[in-house]
C-alpha cells in the first residue's frame, strides 16, 4: 500500500467531514437541538437529520497575554456527549495539550485495514480540530515496519512524549476507554469491533472544555 492509498483514504474522510457541513445547512435536515453543560461552558448542539451532533464553539486566541481575537466553529461529531458517558476518562489533560507545542496522534498502522479505515477517520477528527489550536500536529505509526515506511510517517510512542510534545495513542484493548500512559501521553482504548470513533470524539470533547 503506497502513498496514494493513504491520501486516498484521508481525503474521502475529509470529503464526508465537508459534506456533513454544506447538507446540514439546509434546514429541512435539522430534527433537534440542546444545551449541554459542560466543564468549562454551556455548548449548543443541533442534531441532523442522518444522526451527526453539531457542535457549536468558540476559541479565543491570545496576543501578549491578552485576547486578540475570538473565532467560533460549527464541528460535527457522529456522537453526542450523552452518548458518551460510559466512556471513563482518566486523569484529564486538557492542560498538558494547551502547553504542549506538539501534538502527535498515532496508531498500529495495520489498524487502518482492520477497522475498515474507521480510525482513520478518527485521527483525522482529532487532527482538524488540533490544527484550530495548534500550527504543530502530525499523524503517526507506533513502530518503524514496512506500511509505516510506505505511508512515509515518523515512528512515536509514549516514550517520545514530554512537556514539549503530547502523545495521542488511538489503540485496540478491552473496553472503550481514556488514560494517561505518562504524564504527556493520551492513550484512548477502544474494544475491538467497536467504532473508535467514540474515544476520539471523546477526546476532542475533553480538548474543547465539553467533558
Amino acid at each position: 500500500m503506497d502513498n496514494r492509498y493513504l491520501w486516498g483514504l484521508l481525503l474521502v474522510g475529509m470529503f464526508a467531514l465537508s459534506f456533513g457541513y454544506g447538507y446540514f445547512g439546509d434546514e429541512e435536515n435539522s430534527i433537534s437541538e440542546y444545551i449541554y453543560m459542560g466543564e468549562l461552558d454551556t455548548y449548543n448542539f443541533e442534531v441532523s437529520e442522518q444522526g451527526d451532533h453539531f457542535l457549536n464553539w468558540s476559541i479565543a486566541y491570545y496576543s501578549d497575554g491578552s485576547i486578540n481575537y475570538i473565532k467560533d466553529y460549527v464541528t460535527p461529531y457522529p456522537y453526542g456527549p450523552n452518548e458518551l458517558l460510559d466512556i471513563n476518562l482518566d486523569n484529564r489533560f486538557r492542560k498538558q495539550f494547551v502547553d504542549a507545542k506538539q501534538v502527535y496522534i498515532t496508531r498500529d498502522v495495520y489498524l487502518d485495514e482492520k477497522t475498515n479505515s474507521e480510525i482513520i477517520v478518527s485521527l483525522l477528527s482529532i487532527d482538524r480540530l488540533i490544527d484550530k489550536f495548534k500550527t504543530d500536529s502530525m499523524i503517526a505509526s507506533i513502530e518503524d515496519n514496512e506500511r509505516s515506511r510506505q505511508l512515509n510517517l515518523p515512528v512515536i510512542t509514549c516514550e517520545n512524549a514530554n512537556e514539549n510534545r503530547l502523545v495521542i495513542w488511538l489503540k485496540e484493548g478491552s473496553e472503550n476507554k481514556i488514560y494517561r500512559e505518562n504524564d504527556y501521553c493520551v492513550v484512548g482504548e477502544f474494544i475491538e469491533g467497536d467504532d473508535p470513533n467514540k474515544v476520539a470524539t471523546k477526546i476532542a470533547y475533553h480538548i474543547i472544555g465539553v467533558m
